[in-house]
């Protein structure tokens, strides 16, 4: 269990060490990458080793043919031995060693009694060669078979008048054809060494090339000896022939595969050749042929005057050793599979592990991978930790100033705890705490340290008074109750008198020092607080505007605060550039800025300060840093009232209550505040609070509505997926009132990997009941989740989890997307359409003029927009808009849907009119996955 509990804990800090998912990918395309090298290192070793054991074997089964042929030879040494000593004697001799089978006289007389041996003979056969013939027939029949050879073995004369064989010729047609054999210059080569070196030195042995047969037709080698009369009598010496033997490669092929058998090997793996050292072809041993291969030709030595080629082919040594090979790879295989699954559960938890961009922490939803990694019998310290004052920090130097606190905050909190401790950010400036393989009084001691470095926070030559407050407790197994009772001992720490002896007596304008921060550092506009201290600042103005970068915060987290700071001054240079210089601008939250027009005079300048403030957002060409474009999204809300210091506060919150409408609106929309926002307001507020907890409360669902084909049979094999929120506190919320603030957030983020995961869960849950396997199910992307990193991996690896494929799913995009798609949305795009996912641009022709952007964003459909759709029964010009976007989809090639279909008689009207599919309250209502029946492999209607 504590090998268990180490191992888990190990890969816990691994991520927690980890800084970005993008590290992680490297890492994952190195550990591929290893994996396929150990496995072609390993199968290059084993053909290898699989290699030189063929050869190897080969050798040995070529030195056991070597044996047998050299035997056989010896043989043939021994017999040319005997007959030279038989030749020398006189014929009485002869006859009383070899007894009565052989008479000479009858041999004379009876012709065919030799003739029937003779291979060849130039003439006729003279009276001494007919004594020869009498001899070695009766020699020959008067040894015993392991004394001879069982190969062809025949004789030749010195003088070449003729060859004996010592088997019958059957075939006569060959007796008259000369054998291929070059032997006079080897007989005259021996002649001269019986004369030189006295006869019994002469040990010469004759070997041919290779060449054909003239009784087989086959090809064939010889080996021969000499046949030496009176050899020890040298002055009386002479040549009388040659024994040889022949084998062709019938024998040959016989021989190696009797030995190679008994090896253990194939002999049909080798490409066997047999080489004569006298040059001339060679002999093919075995049939088999092989063109190219990498390894090289091994020369074998065989017999005096012989070697054998020996060549393999990559198949041939895999098949050498099959069971190593399949073994082996079993064994790859297994190791390989294991480290991506590994790979797999790690990337899983680390794509929950999400940071905060502002302190470097885990963030709530990161840090429950750590939470539910722990165990009771692993020594864990809770510690529940928070900053002290700051609130008073924000209220008194702004809000930036707050979040450098956090962040110094934070930073303190790294560089005192170990390594392996973690950091969990749990909202504002709360922080929980998680520590193995601790106990109490070094949790205490690690604590106490932080306080002490906490004693001050410089910023911009102002020192600010910081400290914690924080309780620790031992985790007992019950994570909730100890996180309780760890907040119990905080606020008793926090609310101890020691802690900060003056601190009742203090008023909230003493317990910083002063001068307030007037100035915003990044910006050089003012703070909230600078605007207060200056009071003059709001003679005879009336008309103050609020606005927000509502994709500041999704940016930055993505982006960087390098990234963060430069849209901010940009959106300050264009306020700059569009209002006159009289203007005040404070920068109240790091998205939002407040904004002092000049006094407004009549109506008509009201509705100007309006229309400038809507083309704040209308960007054409919007200017780069480093790739990524600053691009401007957001909204203004104006507040119309006389200001003083004392109603600051309350035109600040009805400019917000205006913006929070304008945001409601849509991109870019600016609204002036009326009194009856106010009620719609508090409930903005409200669903900023409850949508903070929404997902992890699991209070969001999905539905589904079908997409019909309009070809007369209403054919349902796709449907639109789509998010519901049922919220204890507010009810039914819909998507049009938490979409909007998700993105704002970046909430949208999880929660749209949540919808993405549980859509492909719920897909095929309803293919398990028997809907058709190529059902497709369209899911609604936000530009905001097409600008993360993770998107195109997010959707691959639910697919591959719930064992979808790419053409199971569809992608709906806004034309939004469209206008200034980064690098990441064409990517991620591309990446899905190479696995099968469609793209299909939604609402289309409701928003941007996107025409010049088709062309370079990759899509497979389009859908038209429901108020094009709703009047195409009474209204011309919606007619006129749908005929040119189905011209436009017939002529990108894809088909069009129309979304909003409420009665038959307009769905009968786009199929008059050309389009193929179709959405709507007609043909079924959003509904739970579970509640559609599936009625012969397609959903019923």
């Amino acid at each position: 269990m504590l090998a268990l509990s180490f191992v888990k804990y190990h890969w816990v800090c691994i991520l927690h060490l980890m800084k970005t998912i993008n590290a992680f990918k490297i890492e994952k395309r190195a550990l591929i990458f290893s994996l396929l090298a150990i496995i072609l290192i390993v199968n290059a070793a084993l053909l290898l080793l699989s290699y030189l054991d063929m050869i190897r074997s080969a050798r040995f089964a070529i030195s056991d043919v070597a044996v047998v042929i050299n035997q056989n030879i010896e043989k043939n040494k021994n017999i040319s031995t005997a007959l030279g000593d038989l030749v020398a004697l006189s014929s009485n001799d002869i006859a009383g060693k070899l007894g009565s089978s052989v008479n000479f006289k009858e041999n004379e007389l009876d012709p065919s009694l030799y003739q029937k041996h003779i291979m060849f003979a130039s003439g006729e056969v003279s009276v001494n060669d007919r004594k020869i013939s009498a001899i070695l027939n009766s020699f020959w029949n008067s040894l015993s078979d392991e004394n001879k050879t069982s190969y062809w073995t025949y004789f030749f004369s010195a003088n070449l008048n003729y060859a004996y064989s010592f088997e019958a010729v059957k075939k006569n047609g060959y007796k008259f054809t000369s054998p291929h054999l070059a032997i006079s210059s080897y007989l005259d080569e021996v002649s001269r060494k019986v004369k030189a070196e006295k006869a019994f030195l002469v040990s010469e042995r004759l070997y041919s090339d290779v060449y054909t047969d003239s009784l087989t037709g086959l090809p064939v080698i010889t080996f021969s000896v000499p046949v030496i009369s009176n050899n020890l009598n040298y002055n009386k010496s002479s040549i009388e022939g040659i024994i040889s033997t022949d084998y062709t490669s019938k024998d040959l092929s016989e021989l190696f595969n009797k030995y190679f058998i008994q090896t253990g090997i194939t002999p049909s793996s080798y490409q066997l050749t047999l080489q004569s050292r006298r040059g001339g072809p060679d002999l093919a041993i075995t049939p088999t042929k092989i063109d190219y291969t990498p390894f090289p030709i091994v020369q074998i030595p065989f017999t005096a005057g012989f070697i054998i080629n020996a060549k393999v082919g990559v198949y041939n040594v895999l098949h050498h050793r099959p069971w190593r090979f399949v073994f082996t790879n079993l064994i790859l295989l297994i190791f390989f599979a294991s480290s991506i699954n590994a790979y797999r559960n790690i990337m899983n938890m680390l794509k929950r592990l999400s940071y905060d961009s502002l302190t470097r922490a885990f963030s709530r939803e990161g840090g429950e991978v750590i939470i539910n990694s722990m165990s009771a019998h692993e020594s864990w310290i809770i510690v529940a930790v928070d900053l002290d004052l700051f609130k008073d920090i924000n209220d008194t130097y702004g809000h930036h100033v707050g979040d450098l606190s956090l962040a110094y905050f934070s930073d303190t909190l790294i560089r005192t705890l170990r390594a392996s401790d973690t950091i969990i950010r749990m909202g504002g400036d709360e922080f929980l705490l998680l520590m193995p393989w601790c106990n109490y009084s070094s949790a205490s001691a690690l604590m106490q340290q932080a306080q002490k470095k906490l004693k001050h926070f410089q910023y911009d030559s102002i020192t600010i008074p910081i400290s914690c407050s924080y309780g620790i407790q031992e985790f007992t197994g019950d994570f909730a109750k100890d996180c309780q009772i760890a907040d119990e001992k905080l606020y008793v720490m926090k609310n101890r008198p020691t802690r900060l002896p003056s601190r009742e007596k203090v008023t909230p304008a003493e317990k910083l020092p002063h001068p307030m921060l007037e100035k915003d550092v990044e910006t050089g506009s003012l703070t909230i607080s600078g605007l207060r201290h200056h009071p003059e600042y709001l003679d005879n103005r009336s008309v103050l505007m609020l606005v927000h970068l509502s994709n500041h915060s999704s940016l930055t987290n993505l982006l960087g605060q390098d990234y963060g700071r430069s849209l901010m001054k940009y959106m300050i240079s264009r306020i700059t550039d569009t209002f006159p210089e009289d203007i005040i601008i404070c920068r109240e939250r790091m998205d939002k800025l407040v904004v002092i027009l000049p006094p407004v005079k009549t109506v008509e300048q009201l509705s100007l300060w309006k229309q400038k403030a809507h083309s704040l957002f209308s960007i054409k060409d919007m200017p780069n840093i480093g790739q990524h474009e600053l691009r401007i999204e957001g909204n203004a809300g104006l507040a119309e009232e006389a200001l003083t210091p004392e109603n600051l506060d309350e035109v600040l919150r009805y400019a917000g209550i205006a913006l929070h409408h304008a945001r409601r609106e849509g991109n870019g929309k600016v609204t002036l505040f009326t009194p009856d926002m106010h009620a719609s307001g508090l409930l903005h507020i409200q669903l900023h609070e409850q949508l903070s907890h929404a997902l992890e409360r699991e209070e969001f669902y999905l539905v589904m509505q079908p997409i019909v084909g309009l070809d007369g049979n209403t054919e349902c094999r796709e449907g639109e997926c789509l998010v519901r929120w049922e919220s204890p506190v507010l009810g039914n919320v819909p998507p049009d009132q938490f979409i909007t603030i998700a993105e704002d957030t970046g909430l949208i983020i999880p929660l749209g990997e949540w919808i993405i995961n549980n859509a492909c869960r719920e897909l095929a849950a309803l293919m398990a009941r028997g809907n058709c396997e190529d059902f497709k199910l369209h899911i609604n992307i936000s530009p905001i989740q097409l600008q993360a990193n993770e998107f195109a991996e997010v959707v691959v690896e639910s697919l591959r989890q719930h064992g979808l494929q790419g053409y199971n799913l569809c992608i709906e995009i806004t034309e939004g997307v469209l206008v200034g798609s980064g690098t990441n949305t064409c990517r991620h795009l591309n990446v899905l359409r190479e696995i099968g996912v469609t793209i299909s641009l939604d609402d289309f022709g409701s928003g941007y003029s996107s025409l010049s952007y088709l062309h370079t964003l990759p899509f497979d459909q389009l859908k038209i927009d429901r108020q094009f759709v709703s009047g195409v029964m009474e209204d011309s010009r919606s007619e006129s808009v749908i005929n040119s976007v189905l011209s436009l989809s017939k002529s990108f090639g894809v088909p069009l849907v129309a979304e909003g279909i409420e009665d038959q008689e307009t769905g009968d009207k786009l199929h008059a009119m050309g389009c193929l599919l179709a959405q709507g309250y007609h043909y079924g209502r959003p509904k739970p996955f579970s509640e559609w029946h599936i009625d012969n492999g397609q959903i019923a209607l």
